[in-house]
């Protein structure tokens, strides 16, 4: 038999496309032995995008190869990995699983797979640069990845994505999608875009239906996000004023009264609601009371 290849197809590459097994584990066996690492990189990388060959068949070839051991160069890998996800208007699941199977240790896993911290694919994206655009997410929601998920601490993927505005604003156009929900520690997305100053976030969320109370301005006045700030109040009722300007004046930040108290939404306190909050600073030792009869 006459065997043709292409420029840059090696031998290796004809076996796996060609699917005759026995001659692959043969190679595999071969570069094992020869202890060469460019080589055991070159027949990873075939593995990684050999969509002809089964999927468990392409995790058997990069298993020995890491068992063996050879040092694979794993962000080369992954990058081999992405490329069908940015290239093709269709995701196959095999796709997918052999990213997570880089991702996550060379285990077998699924699209929704619990792993560690329940990190799914979609989650996953959010942490690794290879995938994470908005492209990439948008097919897996097409996919029908689980938006819903909660990982080990009871963050949802909008807490994962609030630094992405583009990521987030296409997570929210899924109805199903709970723009209030909670970590164990009680924090909301919306909460996480303030920490971060993730003001087109925070403007999304809120849009979105986000709930906002006081505290979230305090994130805000604490992290100096003036912008989140500004979108905050005018979606804050007028009765957290007084708890907002408190607040203000017993953490020391009194040049932050200005600006809160120049939102139109905003109305200014009375003078009695003024010595109200003079004396819970006075109480708290923020500020010292002066006599009137001092000259």
């Amino acid at each position: 038999m006459n065997i043709h290849l292409e420029p840059n197809i090696t031998l290796f590459d004809f076996f796996v496309e060609q699917e005759f097994h026995i001659l692959i584990q043969l190679t595999i066996s071969m570069i094992i032995n020869s202890n060469n690492n460019d080589r055991a990189m070159s027949a990873a990388i075939s593995a990684v995008t050999a969509q002809s060959l089964g999927f468990e068949d392409r995790c058997t070839i990069i298993r020995r190869l890491v068992d063996a051991p050879f040092d694979l160069d794993l962000e080369i890998l992954l990058h081999h990995a992405s490329q069908p996800l940015h290239n093709s208007s269709y995701i196959y699941v095999d796709d997918w699983r052999m990213l997570e199977f880089l991702v996550d240790g060379f285990d077998f896993l699924e699209i929704d797979s619990q792993v560690s911290k329940a990190q799914t694919a979609l989650r996953r994206s959010a942490k690794v640069k290879e995938i994470h655009d908005s492209d990439t997410v948008t097919k897996l929601i097409k996919y029908g990845v689980n938006l819903c998920d909660i990982d080990g601490n009871g963050s949802t993927v909008l807490h994962a994505f609030v630094r992405d505005e583009e990521i987030i604003g296409r997570i929210l156009k899924v109805d199903k999608v709970n723009v209030n929900a909670k970590d164990q520690y009680g924090h909301t997305a919306l909460y996480f875009a303030i920490k971060v100053k993730a003001h087109k976030t925070v403007d999304l969320l809120l849009i979105a239906g986000a709930w906002s109370d006081y505290r979230d301005v305090l994130e805000a006045i604490d992290v100096e996000a003036y912008k989140c700030i500004d979108s905050l109040l005018t979606a804050s009722a007028q009765s957290k004023l007084i708890q907002l300007l408190q607040y203000i004046l017993a953490a020391g930040k009194e040049r932050m009264l200005e600006f809160v108290l120049a939102k139109d939404t905003m109305a200014e306190p009375t003078e009695e609601e003024w010595d109200k909050l003079l004396e819970n600073a006075v109480k708290e030792g923020k500020f010292c009371e002066t006599s009137q009869n001092d000259d």
